[in-house]
């Protein structure tokens, strides 16, 4: 699948100023997704906005092949300390994974560990 498809897909196929405005971007920023690849931080706001899995994002955006996610199936659930992995190990996981650019695993700990706040604080408030 292609990034434009899986974009079309998640946002229901939202236009692209829809998009745009719910990412805080320009339209044609959105419309360049349909020839050229989308910079990590768009891909990961993407993710973010419309509530999908950053490394599937990841994944359909080319910067992570489907394999480089094995290993990762807890990661959402490490985030809340329900699964197996603490965040500490999810995270070393994400960073061990040296085929990714260092700026694409640094936005998936990003979002890791802003996960992991939210449910905590979820937990206690």
């Amino acid at each position: 699948m292609s990034w434009w498809n899986y974009v079309q897909r998640i946002t229901r196929r939202s236009s692209q100023h829809e998009i745009a405005r719910r990412l805080g971007i320009s339209p044609s920023s959105v419309n360049r997704w349909k020839t050229s690849d989308p910079k990590p931080e768009s891909v990961r706001a993407l993710a973010v906005e419309y509530g999908r899995p950053v490394p599937e994002a990841f994944v359909a955006a080319g910067y992570m092949e489907p394999g480089d996610v094995e290993g990762l199936e807890n990661v959402e659930a490490a985030a809340g300390q329900t699964g197996p992995l603490s965040v500490k190990e999810a995270a070393e996981k994400i960073w061990a994974l040296e085929a990714l650019p260092e700026e694409t695993r640094r936005l998936l700990i990003l979002e890791l560990l802003e996960r992991a706040g939210r449910d905590e604080a979820a937990q206690t408030g």
